[in-house]
């Protein structure tokens, strides 16, 4: 249906009359900029009011205390907000706008994450975290091996899981056959049983 030739009309109001697929694909364009404007404002003033204490930034987070808010604040405004690329993996800039509060949790942030880690690290493979959402096991285990983490090349794994009230990262080291949990109110990196 996306043709340039398709003037038809395809929806009516009475008080506005008949809008063209064109027209419908200009308001839809409009209302995701609009909402992506929202979305990057919402960032913004939650870097703004966002106050913590240096010394309760734990590892692996420590190499980031010198970034200033308006560091945080910069990379914001530069973030392509449209479609871009981690590696092979298409993913839509907007979407790590989500990365304040609690909308983390949202689980396209969870993966972008965890898909740009794996670009920047070598031999890293990662869990897709969505397994969380399915009841039956075989369901889980085709969700979890997604992103194949089980790539021979892999020397490490990662991802998130629910602990509770809260999310914790994991990782799982293949050549020692050790996972170790790290737990945001633990501080440091434990060995999971």
């Amino acid at each position: 249906m996306d043709r340039a030739d398709y003037d038809d009309m395809l929806a009516r109001w009475d008080d506005y009359g008949s809008a063209t697929y064109g027209q419908l694909k200009l308001m839809d364009t409009v209302m995701t900029v609009k909402n992506n404007i929202s979305l990057l404002h919402a960032t913004l003033n939650w870097i703004a009011a966002l106050e913590f204490q240096v010394d309760s930034v734990v590892e692996p987070l420590k190499d980031h205390v010198g970034t200033t808010k308006d560091d945080h604040v910069q990379a914001v405004k530069e973030l392509n907000l449209g479609q871009c690329f981690v590696g092979k993996n298409l993913q839509y800039g907007v979407d790590f706008l989500d990365f304040r509060e609690n909308l983390w949790l949202h689980s396209t942030s969870i993966v972008g994450g965890l898909l740009m880690l794996r670009e920047t690290y070598q031999a890293v493979g990662f869990i897709n975290p969505r397994f969380h959402e399915f009841d039956a096991l075989d369901q889980n285990l085709r969700t979890a091996r997604g992103f194949l983490p089980d790539d021979s090349s892999y020397e490490r794994v990662i991802s998130v899981i629910n602990v509770g009230n809260h999310w914790a990262a994991f990782m799982v080291d293949v050549s020692a056959k050790r996972c170790y949990l790290f737990d945001q109110r633990r501080q440091h990196g434990i060995p999971a049983a």
